[in-house]
């Protein structure tokens, strides 16, 4: 009898704590959001702070290879002379691209889809093809169909087929602008701080950014389409009021992210050339934008 009661009791806390467990469970933290909870109105803007980054990143690597700038930085100025690279020289923009912006593109495409709201669709597809165009760019084959699921060790593809994949998620990107939005979607204006939600400006950056990806082939003769870049560029920025902007201050920050450590408030080139006293843009460079091959032609950097 008396083991009768102790397993009556058992069950009754068991039950008890079940009950407590669900009770404690019914609120989502919103200091502590997840896959399915994050809104797409704070995914979005980080994801274009953090793509800045990484574009800025490889800008600031790029160049010092070229020669466009010198600095007083051995590390920086070794890249210019030699291709033994500091591992933090190459992986900077892929490990931004990969870590803080791709990881959130099918999180918020995903969640987009589900509420109607295609213009937030259509700007994951833009960053999925800035990102991956400039890993391309800057290392050939890498992984891409696969890059974004669960695989720890997902599958190289060539160039071929990353481009192949970039153009058609530029094209879907320009169909999704084109359409409207759910009446319940949240609008693209709140989360957006590059445009703050002009369709035209994004469908103007899709065309442009097309022209310029199909420039890529241009010297293979059997995908080269020059009507097609025409017509892109038909379609794209006309003049600097059509410029996509992003609002960045140069003015000290006290708030920074939390993944780097850095400034929010600057542009993504915060660290790049002229910026402070330490680098400055190389003679041979302004001679090629100033005069190039004796053209008589200027292209001043700004």
């Amino acid at each position: 009898m008396k083991n009768l009661k102790y397993i009556i009791l058992g069950c009754v806390l068991a039950l008890g704590m079940t009950s407590y467990d669900d009770w404690l469970d019914v609120n989502t933290n919103p200091d502590n959001p997840n896959s399915e909870s994050a809104l797409l109105t704070n995914r979005l803007p980080w994801i274009q702070h953090f793509y800045m980054y990484s574009a800025g990143t490889a800008n600031m690597r790029t160049a010092c290879q070229a020669g466009v700038y010198y600095s007083n930085n051995a590390n920086n100025n070794k890249l210019g002379v030699t291709w033994n690279c500091v591992s933090g020289s190459v992986t900077a923009s892929y490990q931004t691209f990969f870590t803080v912006v791709a990881n959130n593109l099918d999180d918020m495409y995903r969640k987009a889809q589900s509420e109607g709201a295609y213009h937030y669709m259509a700007a994951a597809d833009v960053f999925h093809v800035l990102g991956f165009m400039q890993m391309l760019d800057l290392f050939g084959e890498m992984p891409y169909t696969d890059a974004l699921g669960l695989s720890p060790s997902p599958a190289y593809d060539d160039g071929k087929t990353i481009y192949n994949g970039c153009i058609a998620k530029l094209d879907e990107a320009i169909e999704l602008f084109g359409k409207a939005q759910a009446s319940t979607a949240e609008s693209l204006a709140s989360g957006d701080m590059w445009n703050n939600g002009d369709v035209g400006k994004w469908l103007k950056l899709c065309y442009g950014l097309k022209a310029r990806y199909l420039l890529k082939v241009s010297k293979k003769a059997d995908l080269f389409d020059a009507d097609a870049i025409l017509e892109c560029l038909s379609k794209a920025l006309q003049s600097n009021d059509d410029n996509t902007l992003a609002p960045c201050y140069n003015s000290p920050s006290t708030e920074i992210d939390s993944y780097y450590g850095d400034p929010i408030t600057p542009n993504g080139n915060w660290d790049y050339a002229a910026y402070g006293g330490n680098q400055r843009y190389t003679k041979y460079y302004c001679d090629l934008l100033t005069n190039m091959r004796g053209s008589g032609v200027e292209d001043l950097p700004v």
